[in-house]
């Protein structure tokens, strides 16, 4: 596991403000996994009222959680990018807003990663989430160790962010799916990649598998 350090928050801001930008185009969730989760939230959560997204740059996955679903669905993005999507609000997602409070029936992030404290993160989330809500939170490869550059400054394996997730709280289930990627990756990428995990991993680049964790409060809970 390993944790970028900023010189402060307004040097963090500025790198996630500029790697939004940079990539503000290209979509990290998928249609696959978005459905899975929708599948499990009308299997396990029925009559939802209110989802928040964390992360979402240009809000693909806050529009299409609002399409499946049929409820309003919130997304956070810290760049100022965001007024220029529906549904988006900029908003450090380390922070929480009082009508949040215990409120909400689940939180999707792919962007853990982008935390400067994900204990701290992942406790602000859960304060949100009802008793009987649930958080789903992406792991894939790219969010190990070896990919931490700029923005992405949380990195840890698959075992570590189990680690992290079950430390507070309860995995009810890990959803998992293979993807093909569309988007093309920079030779920085590949050569970063090749150094880390050798031809293997740069077919990992292509198929990507994704985990989706599904965290949830223990029964000794209460608000």
């Amino acid at each position: 596991m390993h944790l970028l350090k900023f010189k402060d928050y307004d040097t963090y801001v500025e790198a996630q403000t500029a790697t939004n930008k940079e990539k503000l185009h290209k979509v990290w969730a998928q249609k696959q996994e978005i459905a899975q989760i929708v599948s499990y939230i009308k299997l396990h959560m029925p009559n939802p009222e209110f989802g928040l997204c964390h992360g979402v740059r240009n809000g693909w996955e806050v529009q299409r959680f609002r399409e499946l679903l049929g409820i309003p669905v919130l997304g956070t993005e810290i760049s100022a990018t965001a007024e220029h999507y529906p549904g988006i609000i900029q908003w450090d997602f380390h922070n929480v807003q009082e009508d949040w409070l215990h409120n909400v029936d689940f939180i999707y992030s792919n962007a853990l990663d982008h935390s400067y404290d994900p204990s701290f993160c992942l406790d602000q989330w859960m304060q949100c989430v009802k008793p009987t809500g649930r958080c789903f939170i992406q792991w894939t490869i790219f969010h190990g160790e070896g990919d931490i550059d700029g923005a992405d400054c949380f990195g840890a394996s698959f075992a570590e962010y189990k680690e992290l997730l079950t430390n507070k709280y309860e995995i009810e289930d890990i959803l998992s799916c293979s993807v093909i990627l569309e988007q093309a990756f920079s030779m920085k990428k590949v050569f970063k990649k090749l150094r880390r995990h050798g031809l293997a991993g740069l077919r990992r680049m292509k198929t990507r598998e994704i985990f989706v964790f599904v965290v949830k409060h223990r029964e000794s809970y209460s608000p």
